[in-house]
């Protein structure tokens, strides 16, 4: 007799077994999803009881920042012993990062003088420390014995111990309250064109409401610009005609370059 052909037979209870294994990681990924979203859940309902038991707990008085001494860098004795005087902070000297927030903030408002302030705490020493960075004046009026300046960046401002600077003496003929934005910024660039140019500008004098610049020189030389436009072409060319009249003429008078434009300066002598 021929012998039986054998066959493989699908054996079904190993195909039962890859059904359940494509099964798990389903099941194991909808139970990770279930436990995230109630650690959420609780998470959402828990927080409001948590902050308001919060404000029932008293921290230990250890962790707290307790100031020790103030130190300020960067400014005279005085100033510095001012600044010290208005800080104000809890009792017990105890300051929080929101204290040194707020200082910060109360010492650019008053002390107008000064560019940068930064205020940290120093927690090896226990001290609060102040460091001031002053502006950098280009200018200044005075009334009186009341001084405004202006920085670098057209800022103005009042500072009553400013010392005795090599810096532009401004005067606004039409009176300070004029010293609008579009001044400000000709007296920046008048500034910088009198360093770029090593004029040794002395005085500046502005004729506001006739919209004109006069720059007193050393030696008594006025340059009179006769407008605000086109200033940096104007007192480059007054430079070559100083260099020019250095022999003839070395002090003493006035370059007129209201006609500029027309290519007319006019020369006049001081009385």
């Amino acid at each position: 007799m021929p012998p039986y052909k054998s066959y493989n037979r699908p054996n079904r209870r190993r195909s039962n077994g890859n059904k359940k294994s494509h099964f798990k990681p389903i099941l194991k990924g909808f139970l990770v999803i279930l436990l995230i979203s109630a650690v959420i859940f609780g998470f959402y309902k828990i927080t409001p009881l948590i902050a308001k038991l919060s404000g029932d707990i008293k921290r230990p008085q250890w962790t707290y920042f307790q100031v020790n001494d103030i130190v300020v860098k960067g400014t005279d004795d005085e100033t510095a012993l001012d600044i010290t005087d208005d800080i104000s902070y809890n009792e017990n000297g105890i300051i929080t990062y929101k204290d040194v927030a707020k200082i910060k903030r109360e010492l650019l408002a008053k002390y107008t003088n000064f560019e940068k302030i930064e205020v940290s705490r120093k927690y090896l020493t226990k001290n609060l420390y102040i460091k001031v960075k002053p502006r950098k004046p280009i200018a200044k009026t005075c009334e009186g014995e009341v001084c405004h300046y202006i920085d670098g960046k057209g800022f103005v401002y009042k500072d009553e111990i400013q010392p005795s600077l090599n810096i532009i003496d401004l005067k606004i003929e039409e009176g300070a309250s004029n010293l609008d934005k579009k001044f400000v910024q000709l007296i920046v660039e008048l500034t910088s064109l009198n360093k770029k140019l090593n004029l040794n500008v002395e005085t500046l004098v502005l004729q506001v409401e006739q919209e004109n610049a006069k720059l007193i020189l050393e030696n008594n030389i006025t340059l009179n610009l006769g407008t605000l436009e086109n200033s940096e072409a104007r007192l480059k060319k007054a430079k070559k005609i100083i260099k020019y009249l250095q022999e003839e003429h070395s002090d003493n008078y006035t370059l007129n370059l209201k006609y500029f434009e027309n290519g007319k300066i006019y020369l006049n002598l001081n009385k």
